[in-house]
């Protein structure tokens, strides 16, 4: 029996060194992801300034929560040497108290050979009397150890369930780190366009393989990292409607010079609660397309071709909100974070 909980024990401390080297791969693994969350900077306003904070939150939690856990390691490391010790007391104890019984056995024979001889009696009953309150005595030592090796694996035991208790806050917190980044990055794309999408990960492979020459002139590498970035309002409402831009509208945003543009960032509110935020050299881009346009005359019709042969001018190309009413407030996986992993490369 006392084998059986040894190897228990045994069992039980091996169990705790693997979780231990587990907790500090996932310690290594989330110290990695908040390095590379450090990373990305401010690409979502305000709403990733908020984020962060919650991180730095979590993250002092985590690190009080390790903190904890390395605690009741030691202290689950301490137990298990005093229970190991007094394992081995009551091995002992045991084997003076099986020495015993086999000293009271030979007695007990003696005195039965002694009876039949009928001399002695007296003295042999008088040392079975010793030997058997010594082998009482023995046996009340080898109930008390038992009784305290009980003790010290309940208290084991708790120290083991306080530490699945941290290691499972730890886990939750995790979680929740995951789902704050992942609500980050799906809103950051979710105004997007397929085209801008794929603008933006040529961008992402161009700054994680840079090229060996560098640009002579650092404003247009500032440029080029500019991008749409929609900020998306929280709302209740699960249906959402996308405005439609006015025709007025557009041209006179084609007429504005690049000069109302510089240094500012423009903010279109919708009615939905979305907001675009567009960047100075998009909109630099956007004045600049619509003066040539303007500039630019229309090629007379040639009476000898055919009105298939004629070309017809492309239609301005309007950009809409991919907004979908069906799609759930949480993100279907974490591939964009494999995205964002290649910035490091």
């Amino acid at each position: 029996m006392l084998t059986l909980r040894l190897e228990d024990a045994n069992t039980a401390l091996a169990e705790k060194d693997r979780l231990n080297s587990e907790l500090q791969q996932e310690k290594a693994t989330l110290k990695v992801q908040v390095g590379k969350w450090k990373s990305l900077g401010d690409h979502g306003g305000v709403e990733v300034e908020e984020l962060h904070k919650q991180r730095a939150t979590l993250k002092s939690q985590v690190e009080h929560l390790e903190s904890r856990v390395t605690e009741e390691q030691h202290k689950a490391l301490a137990h298990e040497k005093a229970l190991q010790k007094e394992h081995k007391k009551i091995e002992k104890l045991q084997e003076a108290l099986e020495e015993q019984t086999r000293i009271a056995e030979e007695a007990k024979a003696i005195a039965e050979a002694n009876r039949r001889d009928g001399a002695g009696d007296a003295r042999m009953n008088k040392k079975l009397q010793k030997l058997t309150a010594a082998l009482e005595e023995q046996a009340e030592k080898a109930v008390k150890a038992e009784e305290e090796a009980s003790l010290l694996e309940e208290q084991s035991r708790c120290y083991k369930d306080e530490l699945d208790k941290a290691l499972s806050q730890i886990e939750k917190l995790r979680a929740t780190l995951q789902l704050n980044g992942s609500t980050s990055r799906s809103r950051a794309l979710s105004g997007h366009t397929s085209d801008e999408v794929e603008i933006i990960k040529r961008r992402q492979s161009e700054v994680s393989h840079p090229p060996a020459v560098e640009s002579s002139h650092p404003n247009q590498k500032v440029a080029s990292n500019n991008s749409l970035i929609p900020v998306k309002e929280p709302n209740g409402n699960a249906k959402k409607t996308s405005k439609k831009p006015d025709k007025g509208k557009d041209s006179q945003k084609s007429r504005m010079s690049t000069s109302d543009y510089k240094g500012k960032r423009k903010e279109l509110p919708d009615d939905d609660g979305i907001t675009t935020i567009e960047s100075v050299g998009e909109a630099n881009s956007k004045a600049q397309r619509g003066q040539t346009k303007g500039k630019e005359p229309q090629p007379a019709a040639d009476a000898s071709r055919d009105r298939d042969d004629i070309a017809v001018p492309k239609r301005k190309k309007r950009r809409k909100l991919n907004v979908n009413p069906f799609a759930s407030a949480k993100p279907a996986s974490l591939d964009w974070a494999n995205q964002f992993n290649l910035v490091e490369a």
